[in-house]
């Protein structure tokens, strides 16, 4: 039953030159919302600032997996007056619940012989930065994607038809290991990466400290879900030679040996991902661009959308890659009551900002237990 329609505003911003210019600029944006500038300089809630020991491996650790950040944060705290180390990006330890669905297809099976990737982004509609960036680090490969704590990403597409899509494998669960949260290892991937194998290649060598599940495609033909938990990594790899010849992932762990890492396989999890299985096989062998826009726009538990705002379970936006041509067709909001709106890495607006509508609706209690 709805209860109320909420709006959001999106923006769509362009970060071109180096790490130190990129961070200047993104400094700038921040001091055009004060409160921004103080929760992103703040220690997190319940934490103090970094010591000299923690920021100094902090740094090593950054520029060790994640080179040219430290120079970013640098870039930004000069314009919002603040040493480094106050950027709440080094510090940050929230873990984001992530109820996310997504899936890749091989060009074997899609209409127009293009490898194909959809992806639906759930989540309530206050934490997150609402913000896609076109984003073109000198040396580094341009890319396409929505941020998180503004330096790292969501998910994304890059110059060299390589995309990276994200699930939450364990909502909820604690995490104490030591590593990168998963949107430091998405920009990563983004920016270094030209094919799957040497993304996964990234993924095996970069400690990782979340449960995730990671979709990676790249316009070869060739996928792989990766299931993180952690310290503990299992990979699943598929081509043209592959029997089955799309991969697709929700909120818990498929693979074997990783069912013992999921501590909560809810019944929304399961629901969204025997849709996605079911609405491909129905379309195989040719599954058409409309077919993946439908998945993604149905209401759960035919499609994937949800409008569970106020639940940490409502569609903040969709989106369709195609690898081939390197473009991304987004909706801002559910697809069910917004538009699509293409992108693609030439694109020469400095920001354009997009309003989505939210018909917030509580949930049936039932989706939330466990199976």
């Amino acid at each position: 039953m709805e209860t109320s329609v909420k709006t959001k505003k999106f923006k769509h911003v362009i970060l071109e030159g180096n790490h130190y210019e990129i961070g200047k600029k993104q400094g700038k944006e921040l001091l055009t919302v004060p409160e921004f500038v103080k929760w992103y300089t703040s220690p997190p809630s319940g934490k103090g600032k970094l010591s000299d020991k923690d920021y100094a491996e902090a740094v090593n650790f950054f520029d060790k997996y994640c080179p040219g950040i430290n120079t970013e944060i640098e870039g930004m705290s000069e314009v919002l007056k603040v040493h480094p180390r106050e950027i709440v990006y080094y510090a940050f330890t929230h873990t984001p619940k992530g109820n996310c669905s997504h899936f890749a297809l091989l060009p074997e099976i899609t209409e127009n012989g293009h490898t194909m990737v959809g992806r639906s982004y759930e989540w309530n509609d206050t934490q997150d930065d609402f913000r896609l960036c076109t984003t073109k680090v000198k040396g580094k490969a341009a890319h396409l994607g929505f941020s998180c704590i503004m330096l790292g990403r969501i998910d994304g597409i890059n110059e060299h038809g390589l995309s990276v899509t994200m699930s939450a494998g364990a909502p909820m669960r604690e995490i104490s290991a030591e590593g990168i949260k998963f949107w430091a290892l998405i920009r990563t991937i983004l920016e270094n990466c030209k094919t799957t194998e040497e993304a996964i290649e990234t993924v095996m060598t970069t400690p990782v400290s979340f449960y995730l599940n990671l979709i990676i495609a790249d316009k070869t033909g060739r996928a792989a879900l990766a299931e993180i938990a952690c310290g503990k990594k299992e990979i699943h790899h598929i081509n043209i030679e592959s029997k089955k010849q799309y991969i697709h992932s929700t909120n818990h762990f498929t693979l074997n040996g990783m069912a013992q890492e999921t501590t909560r396989r809810m019944k929304h999890s399961i629901k969204r991902y025997d849709a996605i299985d079911k609405r491909i096989n129905k379309s195989i062998p040719k599954v058409s661009y409309s077919d993946i826009k439908e998945i993604l726009s149905d209401k759960m538990p035919e499609g994937v959308a949800c409008h569970h705002y106020s639940e940490t379970l409502g569609t903040l936006w969709s989106l369709i890659f195609d690898l081939d041509e390197c473009r991304a067709d987004i909706c801002f909001g559910s697809p069910q009551v917004n538009e699509w709106h293409s992108f693609d890495l030439s694109s020469e607006q400095n920001e354009t900002h997009y309003e989505a509508k939210l018909p917030d609706e509580l949930a049936d209690p039932s989706i939330w237990s466990n199976i």
